[in-house]
C-alpha cells in the first residue's frame, strides 16, 4: 500500500529511515514545500523566457553598424545574464531573418558559465565560412573549446578577461577564412 503525503510518495521508498521521515513529516508542510518549489520553477522559466525576448529584440539592431568583409556582414556582442540556450535562440533568429551573407559571434555569461555561439548564414557558407571552424579559433583566444556545424557552433570560454580580445579578433579571423 502506498501512502501519499502531498506529492511525495512514501510507501516503497525502502529503508527504515525513509519510512520514519515520511511518518514524521507534516503533510501540510510537505505539500506547501512542493507547491512553493513548483512555483519557483515556473517563475524561473518565465524569467528565462523574458530574458530571451529581450535578447531577441537586441538581435534586430546587431547588424546596424556591423563591419563588412568580403561582402559578409560581421556582428559580435557580449550579453551578461544570457544563457547558452538564449544565445542559440538569438542565432536562430539571425539566420532566419538574414537576407545577406552574415556572421554573428555572441557571448553570454549566466552565473559562472560563459558561452560563445557563432552562426553563419547560408549565403556566408557559400563563401566558404563555417561556424564550427570559426568558433574553435575565436574561442581559443579566451581559453575556450567548442565546435559545431557549418551554420551554428558553440563553445565554453574559460578566461573572461580575454572576451573583448576574442570579439575584436572576429573580423581578422573571418577575413583569413575568406582568403582575403
Amino acid at each position: 500500500m502506498m501512502e501519499t503525503i502531498g506529492f511525495l510518495g512514501c510507501g516503497n521508498m525502502g529503508g527504515a529511515i525513509a519510512r520514519a521521515v515520511c511518518k514524521a513529516a507534516d503533510p501540510k508542510k510537505v505539500y506547501l514545500a512542493n507547491r512553493t518549489t513548483a512555483k519557483a520553477q515556473a517563475l524561473a522559466k518565465e524569467l528565462e523566457e523574458i530574458k530571451a525576448q529581450v535578447a531577441a529584440s537586441k538581435v534586430t539592431s546587431l547588424f546596424d553598424n556591423a563591419e563588412e568583409i568580403g561582402g559578409v556582414k560581421i556582428a559580435s556582442a557580449y550579453f551578461t545574464g544570457t544563457t547558452g540556450d538564449t544565445l542559440r535562440g538569438m542565432c536562430d533568429t539571425i539566420r532566419d531573418k538574414a537576407v545577406k551573407p552574415a556572421v554573428a559571434v555572441l557571448v553570454g555569461k549566466a552565473e559562472d558559465k560563459i558561452t560563445m555561439a557563432v552562426t553563419v548564414t547560408k549565403q556566408a557558407q557559400e563563401k566558404g565560412l563555417k561556424a564550427g571552424a570559426l568558433v574553435k579559433e575565436i574561442a581559443a583566444i579566451a581559453g575556450g573549446k567548442g565546435g559545431g556545424k557549418p551554420d551554428f557552433a558553440m563553445a565554453g570560454l574559460k578566461d573572461e578577461t580575454k572576451i573583448d580580445e576574442a570579439l575584436a579578433a572576429v573580423g581578422a579571423i573571418v577575413k583569413k577564412a575568406l582568403g582575403e
